[in-house]
């Protein structure tokens, strides 16, 4: 995997009373039935996107839905779930940037241990967003939104690799050439004598063509 984003499981904090449902566990989720697990993301998702809550409580829930992030079987469930078009609506339309940030973190965990992505997240323009956040006012938000635009195109070109022959998946995953250009420019601002140099950006950007690389897609 990429292994780019900053941010693990094991440094959330949540708090567990707050949530508007039992904190069950990684392995208590993966045991459940469809039903009880679309019940969990219904609450999920409602939380997430309601007026109800407040920004605080949203980072709660999460927080806690992070700790469901970084298992295979997991997140194929959970990145191929109505979850994710609402992350990615949130990411154009909240300003909150504690809220950018923690979708951003949670959707780069998702994308870099998901053997499968529908081509749903493709079509809702997910490259495009991403790429407008790395111009987001706030460092943080940036440098997030750019560690999860590199564990995309890694996904790509992992897809892409393992493909031998054309087929849809390839010709619906295919990396917009603006999202490459991207990468790279973040690497040539150390050329400009009078630009403030983001090192984080710069490892990032370094990283994404690293992996990518190694995939033998010669895309750069």
């Amino acid at each position: 995997s990429a292994a780019q984003q900053p941010s693990t499981p094991s440094d959330l904090k949540f708090d567990a009373k707050s949530l508007p449902f039992p904190a069950h566990s990684l392995e208590q989720v993966l045991n459940m039935s469809q039903g009880e697990l679309e019940k969990l993301l219904t609450l999920v998702y409602k939380a997430v996107g309601g007026q109800d809550y407040s920004i605080a409580k949203k980072l709660d829930v999460l927080c806690y839905f992070e700790t469901l992030c970084s298992d295979t079987q997991a997140a194929n469930l959970l990145i191929n779930s109505s979850l994710m078009k609402l992350f990615v609506k949130m990411l154009k339309t909240y300003k909150s940037p504690m809220i950018k940030c923690r979708l951003c973190t949670i959707m780069g965990l998702l994308i870099r241990h998901a053997t499968f992505i529908s081509k749903d997240l493709y079509n809702i323009n997910i490259f495009e967003i991403l790429m407008l956040l790395t111009r987001d006012a706030n460092q943080k938000v940036k440098h997030k939104a750019l560690a999860t635009l590199g564990e995309l195109l890694f996904y790509v070109a992992t897809q892409t690799n393992n493909n031998n022959n054309t087929n849809t998946l390839v010709e619906q995953w295919a990396a917009p050439h603006e999202a490459i250009d991207l990468v790279i420019s973040f690497l040539k601002m150390s050329d400009q004598a009078t630009a403030d140099v983001d090192e984080v950006l710069q490892h990032y950007a370094a990283k994404t063509i690293e992996n990518v690389s190694i995939e033998e897609i010669y895309v750069f």
